[in-house]
């Protein structure tokens, strides 16, 4: 072997050895979280990244939303899960199975939780879902007052989902409907009533 090739295969070594170490280091601080459904994309919380510098928004402004759905100002100071969703369509049921399993006991202390759907009767939908009195429904009973809902909730249609709120007011964590596991959305809200 001549010196120029030890010389190349040294430099391979030191290299192979720089990624390797390299790797090493990234799985160390992947696996320091502790927690091993942590979303790379969105820190310690477990849903969907939103969009930087959303806010709770501003339903309290749609006409025809029955009870008035409160202003952001008194939604802020307390962590937020916002859930919208069709009532009485097939995604309405998912999400209203999804509320009755979590009951008001499991939902961190100071943690608000806030309904807002379209197309259907409340009433009726909690009772039949065991939704806990404690969360708050809020219902758009005509067709303008449930398209300016969905526009204010980024579009949303059938499909329900869950945002969640940091105490001042940050949307930090979204669920669609697909993704809305119990322990992933009451593992998230934890962690901002813990903020």
């Amino acid at each position: 072997m001549t010196e120029r090739t030890r010389r190349i295969v040294r430099r391979l070594v030191v290299v192979d050895l720089v990624v390797l170490g390299a790797v090493a280091i990234f799985w160390v601080l992947a696996q320091g979280s502790g927690d091993d459904r942590a979303n790379v994309v969105n820190g310690e919380l477990r849903g969907s990244k939103p969009p930087a510098g959303q806010t709770v928004p501003d339903l309290a402004r749609v006409a025809g939303v029955e009870p008035r759905f409160p202003a952001p100002a008194k939604l802020r100071g307390r962590p937020l899960m916002i859930v919208g969703t069709c009532i009485d369509c097939r995604s309405g049921q998912v999400i209203g199975g999804f509320l009755g399993r979590l009951g008001a006991d499991d939902i961190p202390d100071g943690v608000r939780v806030v309904v807002v759907g379209w197309d259907g009767d409340a009433a009726t939908w909690r009772t039949e879902q065991h939704i806990p009195g404690a969360f708050e429904i809020h219902v758009a009973r005509n067709a303008a007052a449930t398209s300016a809902v969905q526009d204010g909730l980024e579009g949303i249609t059938e499909s329900g989902r869950a945002y969640l709120y940091d105490a001042s007011g940050r949307w930090r964590s979204t669920f669609h409907l697909g993704q809305m596991d119990r322990d992933d959305v009451l593992h998230d809200l934890e962690r901002l009533a813990k903020h």
